[in-house]
């Protein structure tokens, strides 16, 4: 969403979406800040709310839900599990996900993330609440996604790591003029600080 799209809508719609896009910001801000464990418990709770709307997620073996199903079944739990949050039975079954070494859970990650289709998610979605559990849950990447921030727990991204949130997050950072990090931060949201130059005294003169 771009300022320009945002001054094309009306006046009632822009003021409505300015709201939601303030609510989600502090909300992924919250999630920042939780313990482990509560955030392993956040997430969870999204998870499940979104598998409760919509039909089709009933199972961890739905079909039709593309990667829905993986991610809210297995995916998230288990990033959850590692965190330390309980799981229900047929939660993070998976054993593809269960054995995944730290780095090799963020490259799935990034990868699941990108192919999932919210459009199958549709029916979880409350288009006039502040805060919708697909987009929270789902937020963008680069402006805060609660999957990736128990990811970067989990496996803290080191500055070469090729996957793709780690990947995104540099550029982003990058490209925002803030130093180059490979986990996001609320911080990145912010106008970067403009370095300071420190006061330095001229050195004496003397005339020989």
């Amino acid at each position: 969403m771009t300022f320009k799209s945002l001054d094309s809508m009306p006046p009632e719609k822009r003021e409505r979406l300015r709201h939601r896009l303030a609510a989600e910001s502090q909300e992924m801000e919250r999630l920042h800040e939780l313990p482990d464990r509560w955030l392993g418990e956040e997430i969870l709770r999204l998870a499940r709310e979104i598998r409760t709307a919509v039909p089709g997620l009933g199972s961890p073996l739905s079909i039709g839900s593309g990667y829905a199903a993986f991610v809210l079944w297995h995916v998230v739990p288990e990033l959850a599990r590692r965190l330390g949050a309980s799981l229900e039975r047929n939660e993070a079954t998976n054993p593809e996900v269960k054995i995944n070494s730290p780095e090799r859970l963020r490259q799935m990650v990034g990868c699941v993330l990108q192919w999932v289709d919210r459009r199958y998610l549709d029916r979880a979605c409350k288009p006039e609440a502040e805060l919708c559990p697909v987009r929270v849950l789902f937020h963008d990447v680069a402006n805060g996604s609660p999957i990736v921030m128990a990811l970067d727990r989990i496996a803290p991204p080191e500055p070469d790591y090729v996957d793709f949130p780690a990947r995104h997050v540099r550029e982003i950072s990058r490209s925002r003029g803030h130093d180059e990090v490979s986990a996001w931060h609320p911080g990145l949201q912010d106008e970067p600080t403009p370095a300071v130059e420190p006061d330095v005294e001229p050195a004496a003169f003397y005339w020989g």
